[in-house]
């Protein structure tokens, strides 16, 4: 509850900024973005193997993604700000399930060539993997380093106020000595 209301807030603040603001040619100052969409995480050989062994025995698996960020523009063409992102690899039968999640806490940066449209980004940051599964076991991984890129079309062709982005993002997590991988099909929504 304590998120929805700090949501909230953020909304709400970002609203009555743009009520009371001086009319002025359009500038971008802040953004907020929250993403979703399916994913593929590929892990080390022996980890995808066994997935692979259990979803050809009948189990049920889905993996999304979910990524939220904010920050401040840098200039018409470039924003900076904190990200986050997730991917959840879910795999069950009717009575039991295992969750891999993996996270990437990252400073990045969001840069539209073209002032409007094409948006490219990178992140980096600090990786984290977390596997919890129903019969009460639950582990998680030593800090490690990650990085994300995405590219993305935004259909808002002004600069400032909400839209829509669609766009693919690539993570490459280096945990506990393993590299893993994430690739993730998304859309956004997001205040500018």
């Amino acid at each position: 509850m304590k998120t929805f209301y700090s949501v909230f807030i953020i909304l709400l603040v970002m609203g009555s900024y743009s009520l009371f603001a001086e009319e002025s040619p359009e500038k971008r100052w802040f953004f907020f973005n929250i993403e979703a969409g399916a994913a593929s995480v590929s892990y080390t050989p022996e980890t995808d193997a066994m997935l692979s062994d259990m979803e050809s025995a009948g189990l049920d698996r889905m993996v999304v993604y979910l990524g939220i960020g904010a920050g401040y523009a840098v200039n018409e063409k470039l924003y900076a700000g904190a990200f986050i992102s997730a991917t959840g690899d879910r795999i069950e039968d009717s009575s039991n399930y295992m969750q891999i999640n993996l996270y990437l806490y990252g400073a990045g940066l969001r840069y539209y060539p073209f002032t409007t449209g094409l948006v490219l980004g990178v992140d980096a940051g600090m990786a984290k993997g977390v596997m919890v599964s129903d019969l009460g076991s639950s582990s998680s991984s030593d800090p490690g380093f990650g990085t994300g890129f995405i590219i993305a079309y935004d259909f808002d062709r002004t600069l400032t106020g909400f839209t829509f982005q669609a766009g693919i993002r690539v993570n490459t997590l280096r945990i506990e000595g393993d590299t893993l991988s994430s690739a993730s099909l998304y859309g956004a929504l997001v205040w500018k």
